[in-house]
């Protein structure tokens, strides 16, 4: 009898602490719809752009599917602020803040600060179908699963694009803009060796000029 009491209370807690991770990633994909646009609108490559755009779209049909998952528990979702994602966001002004506007080195940035909102996605996701599977809870499960594939699928997009595109052209900017630097640094150093070849000359023609003048 003690026995199956603590196996009923271990199974009501664990099944508490499943909604209450539940709720939390509820509240992650409300705050990623909310920042997505920032991340849009800063992204330079129309692909980056679009992949993006098309994962705003996913995470609304996330939520909905979380939205069912509550009914089936019974339960009303409310939506709170995301500390999580509040600290993606400060990533992503960050990364805005030190890049060059429309270049490839902030897209590099920016894949980087989505691709960690998508892990942190997947490793929620991945821990909830376990949950779910040990509450016995296999329509959830299954449903949990499918938002897991979605995120998965976009991290691979995100992945693609950067090793495809992105990173490739970043670092021909910064091969670029390291040889412009070079290319004036020469400049510089010819103009002083001008300068200094043409203080020499009139230093040996002044010379040649007062042995003349004692001569005579």
């Amino acid at each position: 009898m003690k026995n199956s009491n603590y196996t009923s209370q271990a199974s009501t807690e664990f099944k508490k602490l499943f909604i209450t991770l539940l709720k939390g990633i509820y509240n992650t994909e409300h705050a990623i719809i909310e920042a997505l646009p920032t991340l849009i609108k800063a992204a330079t490559t129309q692909e980056l752009k679009d992949t993006l755009q098309d994962h705003e779209i996913v995470t609304r049909r996330q939520i909905m599917r979380l939205e069912r998952i509550f009914r089936k528990l019974d339960i009303t979702p409310e939506k709170k602020p995301c500390s999580v994602m509040e600290t993606f966001e400060a990533i992503t002004k960050k990364i805005i803040q030190v890049t060059p506007d429309g270049s490839m080195v902030r897209d590099a940035g920016l894949i980087v600060v989505a691709q960690q909102i998508e892990h942190y996605e997947i490793a929620t996701y991945g821990g909830l179908i376990q949950f779910a599977l040990a509450i016995d809870a296999y329509e959830i499960a299954d449903l949990l699963e499918q938002t897991l594939e979605e995120e998965e699928e976009t991290d691979f997009e995100l992945t693609q694009i950067g090793e495809c595109h992105i990173n490739l052209e970043a670092s021909k900017d910064e091969r670029s803009q390291k040889d412009e630097n070079e290319e004036d640094n020469d400049s510089e150093d010819e103009i002083e060796q001008r300068s200094s070849s043409s203080s020499t000359k009139r230093n040996s023609a002044s010379a040649t000029k007062d042995k003349g003048a004692k001569q005579k």
